[in-house]
């Protein structure tokens, strides 16, 4: 038997896993990852599965420096339409065109690539870093030592080969029927329903109008809310509803015959035809929530392992996406040192609400697209397709995107200490917007491509009219020396400064925090609710997420907020031999770098 020691062990190489594993390694890592099935392998059966991702995944994958190659051969379209016997109808229910948040993203449309291609961009990426998914290579058991804190996880291959991996953490990203889940013993609660639906994809001809325009319902009595998207590779995917007669007729085993005649069928009086079915699936809905995503501390859930609901609403693989988000970070930083364990508690306890919510969503939105009402809308007049298309406005939009997606107040979303009815709110995904790089004249750059994914925390400085604000500016200024060098490690600063000038520190007259970057138009500023007379702190969490929003003069909220989820370092007073002289005009400096402190940047 092989041995190896990794930080973390990943069962499960979907894109759970694969983000997870790349996000990690990335972070500097060693991880390990296999999976039953050998997918890479070219005599690998194709598959399609999860072809969408929203706004808010594709904005998270851009932080992680992969949404390009996903974006290279892509279908991505915001239009959406909707037929009901051959004749358009005005119900189409894409969520891109009403999603709450649209105005701060720049991804603003559906990306639509089969898992196959999406899983191959991330298994090269990862290869990329030095990491191999093992494969077929299946988990069959793992213990806890309490010795010296590790999980001793052992693996076979189909030869009988085996492989012992003892790591910090284990992370079951494998599905539905998780073998991490199930040796944990973790109860997976909830029900599988007596609704099926058939996903096919194909390269097609038809005569229905605008067949390459985007997402497209067809309203049906025989096959419920029938799905038609564009995909990549000039292929479509066609879904449907095995309603009672059909799925009494044609059971799980139907065909691919027999699937692509209901399909005919379902699109009448439109005509279709396949030049090559190319993938086809039968299955039955299941919703289910893991009781918890973290067990006896080394234990760790994410994706399906975790939750499971249908694909009406193509939440599978955004939900995984937003999974490893809130946790890569949390597991980076622990490793390090950085972190408090309590972090980790705050990820199962935040995604946990946020699948119930999924879940409860999906439940009503599974039977709607399955042709049959809710006990809660069986007094309702209109259609099963009518009360879609309603339910899946205002919150359930926001919450279809990712954009809506909010956490209630808890260990890092300081409500209480944070600027009361303001327009952030902690808790809740930070916008992007509009800035400028020094020196990049006329060009415009997201203020998210300077904030990439780096597991650490942001504090944003959104500076006003320096003629408004220079003292408040001198005072953060010398907040900062005096107790932010403790966190240098676990969080990056960043200047927002209202205007535009020559050089931020003349400008400010002050030293800028961090990274500067100017916001000529007040756009970064408006986004993020800031005065330009008086400016502000936003302190944004790894993740996207919003944390805690205080004016300039309040400070110790940012320090009190930091030494609740990091290890503190202990900081050297500076001697005499630190100080480097004196910058005529603006101030002194003193000391090599901002967060020392003994540095300081005062008028003469």
């Amino acid at each position: 038997m092989s041995e190896t020691e990794v930080d973390v062990f990943i069962s499960g190489a979907g894109p759970a896993g694969l983000i997870l594993a790349y996000s990690l390694a990335r972070l500097g890592h060693k991880v390990f990852i296999c999976d039953a099935a050998d997918k890479a392998h070219p005599a690998f059966p194709f598959y399609g599965r999860a072809t969408t991702l929203f706004p808010r995944s594709q904005e998270t994958l851009d932080q992680l420096g992969l949404f390009d190659d996903l974006a290279q051969d892509a279908f991505i379209s915001g239009e959406s339409i909707a037929y009901k016997n051959g004749q358009p109808i005005n119900r189409a229910w894409n969520i891109s065109d009403r999603a709450i948040g649209l105005e701060t993203t720049f991804f603003r449309a559906p990306l639509n690539l089969r898992l196959k291609y999406s899983e191959d961009i991330f298994r090269n990426r990862l290869r990329e870093l030095g990491v191999v998914v093992q494969a077929p290579l299946k988990l069959k058991t793992f213990d806890l030592d309490s010795h010296d804190h590790l999980v001793i996880s052992s693996c076979e291959r189909p030869n009988g080969e085996c492989i012992k991996i003892r790591s910090r953490y284990i992370v079951g990203c494998d599905g539905g029927s998780s073998t991490v889940r199930q040796i944990a013993d973790i109860p997976f609660i909830g029900e599988k329903k007596t609704d099926y639906w058939v996903r096919m994809d194909g390269v097609i001809r038809t005569n229905l109008p605008e067949a390459r325009k985007g997402v497209c319902a067809i309203e049906t009595d025989t096959h419920g809310n029938v799905l038609w998207l564009p995909l990549d590779h000039g292929a479509t995917r066609i879904g449907y509803s095995l309603r009672a007669k059909l799925f009494e007729k044609y059971g799980i085993q139907m065909t691919a015959e027999q699937a692509i005649y209901e399909a005919k069928q379902a699109l009448q009086p439109f005509d279709l035809d396949f030049e090559r079915l190319e993938w086809y699936t039968v299955y039955g809905i299941q919703q289910h929530v893991a009781a918890t995503f973290r067990h006896r501390e080394r234990v760790l859930l994410v994706g399906e392992a975790a939750h499971t609901h249908s694909s009406g609403a193509a939440q599978g693989m955004n939900t995984a996406v937003q999974d490893v988000a809130s946790l890569s970070w949390r597991l980076s930083g622990v490793l390090r040192g950085w972190y408090k364990d309590a972090v980790l508690d705050n990820y199962s306890e935040e995604r946990h609400e946020s699948a119930e919510e999924l879940i409860q969503s999906d439940k009503t939105i599974s039977m709607l697209m399955s042709g049959k009402k809710p006990d809660d809308m069986k007094d309702r007049t209109e259609s099963p397709h009518e009360l879609l298309s309603q339910f899946m406005r205002g919150r359930q939009a926001a919450l279809t995107s990712g954009l809506g997606i909010s956490y209630p107040p808890n260990l890092l979303n300081d409500v209480g200490k944070s600027i009361q009815n303001h327009q952030l709110l902690p808790g809740h995904r930070a916008p992007d917007a509009l800035v400028q790089k020094p020196g990049i004249a006329s060009i415009t750059t997201r203020l998210f491509e300077l904030t990439r994914y780096d597991a650490k925390f942001r504090l944003l400085v959104f500076t006003g009219l320096p003629k408004h604000t220079m003292s408040d500016l001198q005072s953060l200024r010398r907040q900062v020396n005096d107790s932010f060098s403790r966190f240098d490690r676990v969080c990056n600063l960043v200047t927002i400064v209202l205007g535009h000038g020559a050089a931020f520190d003349e400008h400010l007259g002050v030293q800028r925090f961090g990274t500067g970057c100017w916001d000529p138009d007040g756009g970064a500023h408006a986004m993020y609710g800031m005065d330009t007379t008086a400016g502000g702190l936003v302190l944004v969490r790894p993740d996207d997420i919003v944390g805690l929003v205080v004016p300039f003069g309040d400070f110790k909220p940012v320090s009190e907020y930091l030494e609740r989820v990091a290890h503190a370092e202990k900081v050297l007073e500076a001697k005499e031999s630190d100080l480097i002289g004196t910058a005529t005009g603006t101030g002194q400096f003193l000391g090599q770098n901002e967060s020392s402190p003994a540095f300081s940047l005062l008028p003469s």
